[in-house]
């Protein structure tokens, strides 16, 4: 069995990894800041020192709204370099990076292939992505997220928002929604990095549904999974630079690793509104 490692094993993301990871009883360790922190040379040391056979690197700067373009992109990309320079030193055979949707070319957009969108990101957190993902090659993947929900997620993304207010007996406000992405729950991402990881596919590889959705219909299921509330569409102003469609094609995610997803997007989101549901 392949002893892996996943950095940010404790956020959104990347506790979703260390959970599928183990549910395939793959031996797998999550680090959290404490842990190994990725942006100190000593971090990084403490991490090659694991002497891992595979690592999942998730961390990276987060905050919601202010990770686009925070100064902090740059720092991450650097050390993520130092990173993957200490682990092949210490022999470790695979790396997996998390990436972005936002490293594609978004002008016009579409449906996005990795072997024929341009990597021309627009945003700073989507430059550096692209700039760490470049210096990987070898027996290495770089997974390519696209749009998700779940637990655990901050409570100003869409579907959380959304959530919240109709939990509340609100109306959800929601600009023209009219613009198509492809969603997958949280867990399915994670259950597709996991796959990934323990495969030998390398390069670039698309994590999504491949399945386009108008924004206003997942809000609109958000509702009814709340079984309560409203939506408000168009009250809020639409988001500029933002395409009309942004679709992951997953070819490769189904054909070389082997993954489609497993949880149907009702189900998906009467799961987010039971765990919003709970007490904070």
């Amino acid at each position: 069995m392949s002893r892996v490692v996943v950095t940010g094993g404790n956020g959104y993301v990347g506790s979703q990894i260390v959970a599928a990871l183990a549910e395939q009883g793959v031996p797998v360790r999550g680090l959290g800041r404490a842990d190994g922190d990725v942006l100190s040379e000593s971090g990084r040391a403490a991490i090659a020192a694991l002497a891992p056979e595979i690592v999942i690197h998730s961390a990276w700067v987060t905050e919601h709204g202010h990770y686009w373009h925070a100064p902090e992109n740059d720092a991450w990309a650097d050390a993520s370099l130092q990173l993957f320079q200490a682990l092949r030193a210490a022999g470790t055979r695979r790396i997996i990076g998390i990436g972005t949707v936002a490293e594609y070319d978004w002008t016009g957009a579409g449906r996005v292939s990795e072997a024929t969108t341009p990597i021309t990101p627009a945003t700073r957190y989507g430059q550096a992505k692209a700039a760490a993902a470049a210096s990987l090659d070898g027996d290495h993947a770089w997974a390519r997220l696209f749009f998700s929900f779940g637990a655990h997620e901050d409570h100003r993304r869409l579907v959380p928002s959304v959530l919240t207010a109709a939990l509340k007996g609100e109306a959800a406000k929601l600009g023209p929604g009219t613009d198509l992405r492809c969603f997958l729950d949280v867990r399915d991402v994670g259950r597709a990095v996991a796959a990934l990881a323990v495969s030998g596919v390398q390069g670039p590889v698309n994590i999504g549904r491949g399945e386009a959705m108008a924004i206003k219909d997942l809000a609109a299921g958000a509702v009814a999974a709340a079984g309560q509330g409203s939506l408000a569409v168009g009250v809020l102003p639409a988001r500029p630079g933002d395409p009309p469609e942004l679709v992951a094609v997953v070819d490769r995610l189904a054909r070389e690793v082997g993954f489609t997803p497993t949880i149907a997007l009702p189900q998906a989101l009467s799961d987010a509104a039971d765990w919003w549901r709970r007490p904070r």
